[in-house]
Order: structure tokens, then sequence, then C-alpha cells
């Protein structure tokens, strides 16, 4: 795909959004999984202990958030710390994988959360243009909208079963395009 869907999005009248994009694209801590994050974490190797360390620790602190919370890179780094020191981590693992983690301040993507079905409901047809990012980022946005989507269509589609939808919920259908090289 070579921008097709961004066209076609355009000539339909749906939104694009030319990824990374900070002004209008995030994705929240909260919406990723710990080992996603390690994924996406520069030059982490997965067979490591840090690298255990930084997937525990996002997941630990992610259980925690409530409905309406946020996550920052710094909870992340300040768990590592904490289950370091429980797991009896060495100085040098901990320090790498805050190192690793503590990296991604930096990057675009990771930020206020989108807000995809608010987004969608709006705009019934977004497409996030990926072509800059590298494939590990393009996987994470394309998870992080799935699991969005998937979890509103299936509370509209539980109400509409129990025959307590309303008519938006009852309607629901929205068309999200990844859009990459």
């Amino acid at each position: 795909v070579n921008g097709e869907m961004v066209e076609a999005t355009k000539a339909l009248g749906g939104d694009v959004i030319a990824l990374p994009d900070s002004s209008r694209f995030g994705l929240a801590l909260h919406n990723i999984t710990g080992r996603e994050l390690m994924s996406i974490a520069p030059q982490v190797d997965p067979k490591t202990l840090y690298a255990e360390l930084i997937e525990i620790s996002h997941d630990a602190v992610r259980l925690r958030v409530q409905p309406g919370q946020t996550m920052s890179l710094d909870d992340v780094i300040a768990e590592i710390d904490a289950q370091g020191s429980r797991s009896g981590s060495k100085s040098v693992t901990i320090n790498a994988a805050k190192a690793k983690v503590g990296v991604l301040k930096r990057n675009p993507l990771i930020g206020e959360a989108f807000p995809f079905v608010q987004e969608l409901t709006q705009k019934r047809l977004i497409c996030l243009d990926c072509r800059r990012l590298q494939l590990p980022m393009v996987r994470l946005v394309a998870a992080a909208a799935a699991r969005e989507i998937q979890k509103h269509g299936r509370a509209c589609a539980q109400a509409t079963e129990a025959g307590r939808a309303t008519a938006e919920q009852a309607a629901w259908l929205a068309v999200l395009f990844i859009d990459e090289a």
C-alpha cells in the first residue's frame, strides 16, 4: 500500500492523520501492553532480564490504573525500581531497563490518548498514515486502535442484544485504515 488508502479516505470525506504527529495523535500507555512497550523501546533484547523488568513493570502500573486515569513513563520507571528491588535484580539491570524506557519520552507517538471512538463516531472514516513509521510502531498503532474499537464495538453489541442500546450504539460502525508502505 503506497498511500492508496490515504487518497480513498480523502475522496470519501474521511480524516487522514500522517504519523507521527503528536499534535493530533498519541498512544496512551494504558492502551498498550508491557510486551508492546518493550518491543518499541530501543535496542531491547527480549531475552534479557531488563526486558522482562520493563514488561512486568508496565503491566503492574497498567493494572493499577483506574478508568479515567492515565499512566506515564515516569510511573513505569518508578515501578522498574520497585520491581527490580523486590526481585533482587542487579543495579545494572534496573538501570538498563530505566534507560530504555526513558528514551521513549522522546517518542512522538507516546502521549495523550487519541480518542479513537469519539473520532470515528464523528468522522466515520479515519486513515492513520503510518508510511513514515518503522514496522514495530505500525504494529503498535494498529493493535492499540483495534483494542479500543473492539472494546467499544463489544459494548455496543452487548447493549443491542440486551435491548438497551441507544440509537447511536445500535448503529455503531466505523472504518479505520492503517496505511503503511
